[in-house]
């Protein structure tokens, strides 16, 4: 009778306890599954790493020594990788952000990189699925050879062994076996790691168009009132450069004549020279007080641009500027012959 009484008040609890009891998915299943295995490779590494330890203290040449070192330094690099994926698998997100450490400050030689560096963040942020991607797989491919690898290796060596009389000959054989099922064991665990994380990419990504649709109005949305008001100081530069090319030519008496002197000239072409470089330099002045470090870096890289096409257009147009200043080989108010007929050259100027 007790014990009746026993079971049926213990009977609801556990009645209770299966149905508050979540469903588990296929993916959480594959996903608890892996991190068990990581957990597994984990206690496995931690072990061989200790073991490793106390044969490296009483390694007597230093030849051994340094070989078992070697080892360990490998040991140590794979408990690290260990870590980091049963960390991001656990997580379900990216936590490279969480162990980036302090960028190194740049030198007087790389100014100009830091400069840019802003747009080349972005650039590289912009495209930061996609090169992941492409890293995962290529780590499923590189892994998945070396586990076939192993499997060849391992059945050649069970082979060995079963053929083989020598108890001494079959320990060194199980050394080896141990030891390769151990990288093995390691390989797998990245290798599902890897497939784990690129399933999880693939099913969160988005089409092209939707991707870029997306990344423009995230642009926009942030750095749109950035935009218009550059695009504002381009047109009040341009507004005031032609308001100033009128006044020249009204308080100025040779913009008036047939044939403008070269000072009148070498003014104009300075006015148009400058107007371009304004027109540039305008909106990095608005990016830099609203401290838009991505706008400004690719202002600098198109004044970079500006500066770079100038020097090699240059010497190319050098003829055309002379012509221009009117101090080339053809002059206003000469006579040319072109085709045996007489031509009077009325006016050099840019249309």
């Amino acid at each position: 009778m007790l014990s009746l009484v026993v079971l049926l008040l213990l009977s609801p609890g556990r009645l209770s306890a299966q149905q508050g009891a979540p469903e588990v998915s296929d993916k959480e299943m594959n996903t608890l599954t892996t991190l068990r295995n990581l957990v597994s490779i984990r206690e496995n590494i931690e072990q061989d790493i200790t073991t490793l330890s106390k044969e490296v203290a009483k390694a007597e040449s230093e030849t051994q020594k340094a070989s078992l070192q070697q080892r360990l330094i490998k040991l140590d690099s794979e408990l690290s990788v260990t870590e980091e994926n049963f960390e991001n698998i656990s997580a379900g997100v990216d936590l490279t952000n969480l162990r980036s450490k302090e960028e190194a400050q740049f030198d007087l030689k790389e100014e100009l990189f830091a400069l840019i560096k802003p747009a080349i963040d972005e650039m590289k942020d912009m495209t930061s699925k996609v090169r992941l991607k492409s890293e995962l797989k290529e780590k499923i491919a590189y892994y998945g050879e070396r586990l076939d690898t192993l499997d060849s290796a391992l059945q050649n060596v069970d082979l060995l062994r079963q053929k083989s009389d020598s108890e001494r000959l079959k320990s060194a054989l199980d050394g080896l076996a141990e030891r390769w099922r151990k990288n093995q064991a390691f390989m797998a665990s990245e290798h599902q790691a890897a497939r784990l994380q690129l399933d999880e990419l693939m099913a969160a990504e988005v089409s092209l168009t939707d991707a870029s649709q997306d990344y423009l109005k995230q642009f926009f949305q942030r750095r749109g009132l950035y935009l218009i008001e550059a695009l504002l100081v381009v047109l009040a530069v341009i507004l005031i450069s032609r308001m100033s090319n009128k006044a020249m030519r009204r308080l100025l008496p040779g913009f008036k004549k047939r044939h403008r002197s070269f000072r009148i000239r070498l003014l104009e072409l300075v006015h148009r020279i400058l107007t371009t470089l304004l027109i540039i330099i305008g909106p990095m002045v608005v990016f830099y007080v609203v401290e838009d470090w991505v706008l400004f870096s690719l202002g600098i890289l198109l004044l970079l641009g500006f500066g770079w096409g100038l020097r090699h257009a240059l010497p190319r147009y050098w003829h055309q500027i002379q012509l221009f200043l009117n101090i080339g080989s053809v002059r206003e108010g000469e006579r040319i012959y072109m085709d045996g007929l007489p031509w009077r050259v009325e006016q050099i100027n840019v249309f």
